[in-house]
């Protein structure tokens, strides 16, 4: 299963220094935006069984001064919200993710990150004794 995301803002990112009422507003805005964009594309896919694995590819914005300078640990933590906006409307718990991998991806437009979920083969089938 994959799913489009927009970008996450930078008042995400742990490295910016916002008021605590910026953040959670940035938070509630992603989450939601995330939720909306989730119900919208699981439509036609099926969702694998647990155990899952996510993979997200950051693909910044095009135009981006700061493209290159992004670090992984700080695109996953801008994430947060978003996977429990994904994982809200997919009606799962983000502990089902017995791995999660990020990458960086081409820069596109205004930039997105692509969720892959995918089915956790070795586990689901015991091969992890």
């Amino acid at each position: 299963m994959i799913i489009r995301l927009l970008w996450p803002e930078s008042a995400l990112s742990p490295n910016e220094r916002h008021h605590w009422s910026v953040v959670s507003r940035a938070k509630k805005r992603y989450r939601t935006a995330c939720w909306l964009l989730a119900l919208e594309q699981k439509r036609g896919q099926r969702l694998p069984r647990p155990p899952l694995r996510l993979r997200m590819t950051f693909c910044p914005p095009a135009r981006s001064r700061n493209r290159e300078r992004h670090d992984r640990d700080n695109l996953n933590a801008r994430m947060k919200s978003g996977i429990d906006g994904v994982c809200t409307a997919l009606e799962i718990d983000d502990s089902v993710f017995v791995e999660v991998a990020s990458r960086r991806g081409e820069p596109r437009g205004d930039g997105e990150v692509l969720f892959e979920i995918e089915a956790d083969e070795g586990r689901a089938t015991g091969a992890d004794s």
